[in-house]
């Protein structure tokens, strides 16, 4: 475990005196408070219960998880940044619509629990708390206030506001107006910059009057007596002493100011060195994540391409499918056709010998009957007979027409059915062609789809990375501040 940051408040009243520490081991950070006195344990207690009322009254706010141990509070650590670095990017790129509308977030985050009933309002415990009374009207309030609920103290995580310091809550109504008059207050103490915009046109333009000024300002004064004393001995006791040191003292702090001083000029050579090194690394990882965003943007436009192939191909299919279907139909349309052909030429071939042996069977007994008819009628008889051939060689050359042509559409359908038969092998052959191409298509789309997620993976990792690269660099730049 290894500390990273470390903060003491002892120019507070000693039952409020309490030290808050970074802290980093093999799961993560996090971060703890500690009382730095035997009377602030009460108040470390009070800052576990303020947890417990906030997530009961406002269960829909992220509060930063806060658990209770014997000696020490501790929290998780929240990532993101705050929001008052998303302020000062604003304002340091004189960008002053994106500066209004994140405070209008803000103020929009802080009405969420708002009242306007002044008869809810305890009078005795804010004039103990802010040592004044209340002389502005029509103000909206709290209904349980978080005071310190500055920009710094809130961290913006997964597009949300998360509370990440509830040392000053109160159970009783305050005008919501004095909580972005106070973090205004603060964030201004630390990078004021009148080039854009001034905090007192900032405060007009939220709708704060120059009475609601001279309130919160008799508000605040109150408040930090209450937290440091009226005379404000722990804060500025140490800063007025006038030590006392001899000569040697003196010649030794001397040498060791030069010492520290080449060392000072060493280690700002150093930062400036890291500065540029992380500045390098920083622009090759824009250039690598772009060059990952345009690799996205192809497989994107790939896996569309393969999509659209794929639906396609499914459309073939459906076609190759119909034709199969109509194929089927026009074989079982041949086959009905073919059957009917063949109880044809069977009815065909069992008729005509039975009329012939009929006919020659009647003409057989007349010839017996009539034989002295016949013979008296011979010549009459002969040509019934020549009539008779001739029907009969009529009759015959109309049969044969007929089986020449049943024949011959019988060959057709026969051909017909070949063709058909081809097609069918054909459009078999093409279906299987499609179904292996399809599924190819379909387990080339898999693995393109497989590399794009793992390359949005690629892509959060090289995002988080940005984000540490980012986080450190800022340190770095307020470490050579520091120095300089």
């Amino acid at each position: 475990m290894r500390t990273i940051y470390a903060k003491y408040n002892r120019e507070r009243l000693p039952r409020y005196q309490l030290g808050t520490y970074i802290l980093e081991d093999i799961n993560g950070k996090y971060v703890r408070k500690k009382a730095l006195t035997l009377e602030a344990k009460t108040h470390l207690e009070t800052i576990y219960l303020n947890y417990k009322k906030l997530t009961v009254e406002f269960p829909e706010f992220p509060i930063v998880p806060t658990y209770n141990f014997d000696e020490y509070l501790q929290f998780d650590f929240v990532n993101g940044p705050s929001l008052e670095e998303m302020l000062y990017n604003g304002l340091f790129n004189k960008d002053y619509t994106t500066f209004k509308g994140l405070l209008i977030e803000y103020m929009g985050f802080l009405t969420k629990s708002s009242l306007e009933d002044l008869s809810e309002i305890d009078e005795t415990r804010f004039s103990e708390i802010f040592q004044c009374s209340l002389s502005v009207q029509g103000l909206k309030y709290t209904r349980l206030s978080n005071i310190d609920l500055t920009f710094d103290n809130l961290i913006i995580s997964q597009n949300r506001f998360v509370m990440i310091d509830l040392e000053w809550v109160f159970d009783f109504p305050i005008p919501i107006n004095f909580l972005l008059y106070r973090s205004l207050h603060f964030f201004y103490s630390k990078h004021y910059d009148d080039k854009v915009i001034s905090l007192s046109e900032v405060l007009a333009d939220m709708g704060i009057s120059e009475e609601q000024v001279e309130l919160f300002d008799r508000m605040e004064k109150g408040f930090q007596s209450y937290v440091m004393g009226t005379d404000y001995s722990y804060a500025y006791a140490k800063q007025y002493l006038k030590p006392t040191h001899t000569l040697n003292d003196l010649n030794q702090r001397l040498i060791a100011s030069e010492i520290n001083k080449s060392q000072n000029e060493k280690e700002h050579i150093k930062l400036q060195v890291e500065i540029e090194r992380l500045e390098r690394i920083n622009k090759e990882f824009n250039i690598g994540f772009i060059k990952k965003l345009d690799q996205q943007s192809h497989l994107k436009s790939r896996i569309s391409e393969l999509e659209l192939h794929s639906f396609n191909l499914e459309l073939e299919l459906n076609s190759l499918l119909k034709m199969k279907t109509e194929y089927e139909e026009a074989r079982e349309y041949y086959e009905q056709a073919a059957s009917h052909s063949r109880d044809y030429i069977d009815k065909t071939n069992h008729l005509l010998p039975k009329r012939s042996v009929k006919k020659l069977f009647d003409w057989g007994l007349g010839y017996k009957q009539h034989l002295l008819l016949l013979q008296q009628e011979n010549q009459a008889l002969r040509l019934q007979i020549d009539s008779c051939k001739k029907e009969q060689q009529i009759k015959s050359l109309s049969h044969e027409s007929n089986m020449v042509q049943l024949k011959d559409h019988i060959e057709h359908m026969e051909n017909k059915h070949s063709e058909l038969l081809l097609k069918s092998n054909h459009f078999e052959v093409e279906f299987e062609k499609l179904s292996r191409s399809n599924h190819q298509h379909y387990i080339l789309s898999e693995e393109f789809r497989t590399l794009y997620e793992k390359e949005k993976l690629e892509t959060q990792h090289y995002k988080i990375l940005f984000e540490e690269l980012q986080q450190k660099y800022h340190l770095a730049v307020d470490e050579l501040k520091k120095y300089k």
